[in-house]
């Protein structure tokens, strides 16, 4: 059966919708894909050296076991990391939806656009190299499934320190395996805030909760960021804010706060603007004339979908229930919008929505 009792579809009809339009995004060419940029530096020592001689990255060290996991279980074949790179997005999108929905679980079509968003998301241009960015696409699969079996853990108190040593080993994970998504390990405290807001009304029991559930990944992300800050040496990626902090911390305030503000102007609303630059004259003929039918479509498909996501029954909800979700869902996009960024900020990269700058944005 596709309908609950109350005449909503079931949530599994929507990871066939993401599916399709994961699909509809960026399988069309996928045939056509070959590999560019860095996907030359992996796929050299795939074909020639078997995948062994990868070099160790020294602030990410654990890519060079997970490339060579890939290599015999890929190959070097370009379709098949198109296609693993694109289901591996779908995934991540999946991870994120499922995370979402155990914080609110009664918001199931609006934590679904969240996923869609991020999968048809037009201000990362580098998905086809495949080979490149598929370990990422495979880290923010973990970083999405600890949210959520952390969120899982606080609301089923039986496992609830089980699920949170799993959750622990997810962030660990993550922040061992890449450095971009440090700054969102931040969000952890708010969605934890918000879910024991159903147990615990009370503020300063609330707070005493969060704290005790929290301070394990607190640890973790000090131990991190010690590691990374103190230990470990590298050319790249240097924390280049926290000396020009040192040396001139007035100016470089005022540089960061102009620069965090022009990186939430890329990704909400310049990110957005490449979606309109379609250059229909470089598509395959038979994707250029269906194009605009695919648009069409797709907008009247995805509204008559989140509409039988609804309930046809008046739900019980009152309004200020339904208001302070609506404050949650907007607190945790401005947080993660203000946090995502400080491993760039820290880096002193420029968040841009053009190439190559966009796996920034």
């Amino acid at each position: 059966m596709i309908y609950h009792r109350d005449g909503r579809l079931r949530d599994w009809t929507g990871l066939v919708v993401l599916l399709i339009v994961t699909f509809l995004c960026y399988g069309l060419y996928a045939k056509h894909m070959t590999f560019y940029w860095d996907d030359w530096s992996f796929a050299w020592p795939r074909q020639f050296l078997g995948g062994q001689e990868f070099t160790a990255w020294p602030t990410r060290p654990l890519r060079v076991y997970v490339e060579r996991f890939l290599t015999p279980l890929l190959g070097v074949d370009p379709l098949i990391w198109q296609i693993a790179a694109i289901f591996a997005r779908y995934m991540a999108a999946v991870s994120l939806w499922w995370a979402l929905g155990r914080v609110w679980p009664r918001r199931s079509p609006q934590t679904f656009m969240v996923a869609l968003l991020y999968v048809v998301y037009p201000g990362f241009s580098q998905q086809p190299l495949a080979m490149t960015y598929l370990y990422f696409w495979l880290v923010q699969i973990v970083f999405f499934a600890s949210l959520g079996v952390m969120v899982w853990a606080i609301r089923h108190p039986r496992f609830r320190w089980l699920a949170l040593s799993g959750a622990l080993v997810g962030a660990v994970l993550q922040m061992f395996a890449c450095e971009y998504f440090v700054g969102l390990e931040l969000l952890r405290p708010f969605l934890l805030w918000i879910v024991l807001g159903d147990s615990f009304p009370r503020w300063k029991e609330r707070f005493s909760r969060l704290l005790l559930c929290y301070a394990p990944f607190a640890v973790v992300l000090g131990i991190y960021l010690y590691w990374r800050l103190e230990v470990v040496s590298s050319p790249f990626h240097q924390p280049v804010l926290l000396n020009q902090l040192r040396s001139d911390p007035g100016s470089r305030t005022l540089e960061l706060l102009k620069t965090i503000w022009h990186a939430i102007g890329v990704v909400t609303v310049g990110a957005w603007e490449n979606a309109l630059q379609v250059d229909l004259g470089q598509c395959i003929y038979r994707v250029k004339t269906i194009f605009p039918a695919l648009i069409v479509v797709s907008t009247i498909g995805l509204i008559l979908y989140l509409h039988r996501m609804v309930p046809s029954k008046a739900s019980a909800e009152s309004t200020g229930c339904r208001w302070r979700q609506a404050w949650q869902f907007v607190g945790v996009g401005l947080v993660g919008l203000l946090v995502a960024g400080i491993p760039c900020y820290v880096g002193d990269f420029i968040v841009s929505s053009s190439f190559e700058a966009d796996r920034f944005s």
